[in-house]
């Protein structure tokens, strides 16, 4: 397979799995851990995973990245789930302010990444 090479890293890595479509590739804030979280329609994923993992797999090598594909209904769960415990914790420090409480946004981050914008790869 020939891949279009992109500097973009999102687009290089949605090149990487076609022809899979694509809603988002989101990074990971700090560049040199080259992780990225891949958005899919939920009828695209199995497509962009591949047989035994072969699809994503050959994409990480070509791109260098850790490659964590997610269907969109898998991502809005996961995203909800995030925000439901950043709410919780929230409160629980309201209610208590002296007690200590683990700081989960440098987690969420990492786990949910950070939107590309402008990749012009998210299928409408």
């Amino acid at each position: 397979d020939i891949i279009r090479w992109s500097e973009n890293t999102a687009e290089f890595i949605s090149n990487a799995l076609a022809p899979s479509r694509i809603f988002e590739v989101r990074l990971h804030p700090n560049p040199e851990m080259r992780k990225a979280l891949i958005i899919v329609p939920d009828d695209q994923l199995s497509l962009a995973i591949g047989k035994e993992g072969q699809n994503v797999r050959l994409a990480a090598k070509l791109t260098g990245y850790k490659l964590d594909i997610k269907s969109y209904s898998q991502f809005m769960q996961l995203r909800d789930e995030v925000f439901r415990q950043q709410r919780l914790q929230q409160e629980q420090q309201q209610q208590n302010p002296e007690a200590a409480t683990t700081d989960n946004t440098e987690v969420a981050m990492a786990l949910l990444g950070e939107p590309v914008a402008d990749t012009g790869i998210a299928e409408q």
